[in-house]
C-alpha cells in the first residue's frame, strides 16, 4: 500500500474505463471476464510475482475479492 501512487490509480481507472466502453458496446462481454476470472488472478498473481520480486506463495491463492467488486468504479484494494 506505501507504494500506491498517483500512476497506480491512474492506470487503475484507465482500464476500468476502457472496460466499461468494451461492456458498452458488448455486453456479454462482462459474462466472459466473470467466466475467467479465477484463470486471470492466476495469471496475475505470477506476472506481479517476477515483476515485485516478491515470492509467489505470498500472494493468496485465490482473489480476495470478487469481478464484480473489481470492475466497480471506486473501488480500492484492502487487504481482508
Amino acid at each position: 500500500p506505501s507504494r500506491r501512487g498517483a500512476s497506480w490509480r491512474r492506470t487503475i481507472n484507465e482500464q476500468r474505463t476502457e472496460l466499461e466502453l468494451l461492456f458498452d458496446d458488448s455486453p456479454s462481454l462482462r459474462n466472459i471476464i466473470s467466466e475467467g476470472y479465477s484463470r486471470c488472478y492466476e495469471l496475475a498473481r505470477k506476472r506481479a510475482s517476477d515483476e515485485t520480486g516478491i515470492p509467489l506463495d505470498k500472494f493468496p491463492e485465490n482473489c480476495l475479492w470478487t469481478c464484480e467488486e473489481v470492475l466497480r468504479s471506486g473501488f480500492w484494494p484492502e487487504r481482508r
